[in-house]
């Protein structure tokens, strides 16, 4: 439903879950177990995510190609990503504003148990641990994203049912 406004409006959504789960059931791996298979199957997990030509690889070669293509047109862009990492988001800025995009960061906030429960729910579940690591780096790196994004920051609550924008 989302994605059809955005592509109205003319935006693309860039994230590269929907392809890492398409490339996961394409090679007989169902998405609702890779937390198990981290845990359980180390050898397997970095078969899946690690490996040249593995489930992740591909879907990330599939990502920069869209995004590629995209850029090409100077389409309007929406990089859905998690924000564990000041670094990655940092380069993909500069990348962006390189090519004369304006930068805007939507922070999407949510408490740790409705982030686990949420987790709980999708179809590519990741360990309770991961996520809990992901979800305080996130909230490490706020302060800096405001910084860097400046006046073009902003933060929706996601915790409940509605949407605030602060």
């Amino acid at each position: 439903q989302g994605i059809t406004s955005f592509s109205a409006a003319g935006f693309k959504l860039i994230n590269s879950d929907t392809a890492f789960e398409a490339q996961l059931r394409k090679s007989g791996i169902d998405p609702k177990d890779l937390g198990k298979i981290e845990k359980e199957n180390p050898e397997l997990w970095d078969a899946i995510t690690e490996k040249p030509g593995s489930p992740r690889d591909k879907a990330k070669h599939i990502t920069d190609s869209m995004k590629s293509f995209y850029e090409a047109g100077r389409l309007g862009l929406i990089i859905d990503g998690t924000g564990d990492d000041i670094g990655k988001i940092k380069k993909k800025k500069d990348h962006a504003e390189s090519l004369g995009y304006d930068c805007y960061m939507v922070f999407v906030n949510t408490s740790l148990e409705v982030a686990q429960y949420r987790n709980s729910k999708r179809s590519r579940t990741l360990p309770e641990d991961l996520v809990t690591t992901i979800w305080k780096e996130c909230q490490h790196n706020l302060g800096a994203f405001q910084t860097m994004f400046s006046g073009n920051f902003r933060i929706v609550d996601n915790t409940k049912d509605g949407n605030n924008i602060t």
